[in-house]
């Protein structure tokens, strides 16, 4: 059994020129970011393991009222188990169920947005392969939406399904 505790702290000066509100509003507002991150990984062998992470993001000074990718107050940032499902010699399937990140491509359409103070994460299951010359992800996730006064639950109407897979060798730059 492996176990291991982690964290973050980032501070982060914001200084937004005619840019407060929606649009070019000639509105200015400079003020401080805070995110801490804290996270505990238990793993059982190579088939099973267990994921929490909490998050605490919050903005001091600002004129303006905070926007919600500013702050999300004491939430669980991701919460899941993994579970070897089939051991091959090519690789193994696992599967993922519970709140996770999830970054793919380009991170334009689905990414944890490490930019923002809050991040984005997603509730559902996503079964991958990690093989030897091949990985693939399959994902049924719906997005977790920020309530700075409530416990952030997934949103109802918002689907993400897809499928992604990758090639190691030219991932990793390799002829």
């Amino acid at each position: 059994m492996v176990y291991d505790i982690g964290g973050q702290l980032r501070y982060r000066q914001q200084s937004e020129s005619n840019m407060r509100g929606l649009g070019l509003t000639g509105i200015d507002d400079d003020f401080l970011l805070q995110r801490f991150r804290l996270f505990g990984n238990l793993q059982y062998g190579e088939g099973l393991r267990g994921y929490a992470e909490m998050l605490d993001a919050v903005s001091y000074a600002e004129d303006k009222p905070a926007r919600q990718i500013e702050e999300d107050r004491f939430e669980m940032l991701n919460l899941f188990v993994d579970a070897r499902m089939l051991e091959a010699e090519d690789g193994d399937l696992f599967v993922r169920i519970g709140r996770q990140e999830l970054l793919y491509g380009s991170e334009r359409l689905i990414s944890p947005l490490d930019w923002a103070n809050t991040r984005c994460t997603f509730e559902g299951y996503k079964l991958f392969w990690k093989g030897k010359d091949w990985n693939v992800d399959a994902f049924y996730s719906r997005p977790v939406l920020i309530d700075a006064d409530e416990y952030n639950q997934h949103g109802n109407r918002i689907l993400i399904l897809g499928s992604i897979s990758s090639g190691l060798k030219e991932s990793r730059g390799l002829a």
